[in-house]
């Protein structure tokens, strides 16, 4: 995460909330059922 907030030049926490709020909206719990619903969709 802190290398992402680097990049992006945002706090870990801002990183952090954006994750969590892209969780809720794609109904996953965990950063890999995301990805795996991405997947199917691609």
């Amino acid at each position: 995460m802190e290398e992402i907030a680097r990049i992006e030049d945002r706090t870990v926490v801002d990183i952090e909330r954006c994750l969590q709020d892209a969780l809720v909206l794609l109904g996953a719990d965990s950063i890999e059922a995301a990805i795996r619903m991405i997947e199917k969709t691609a």
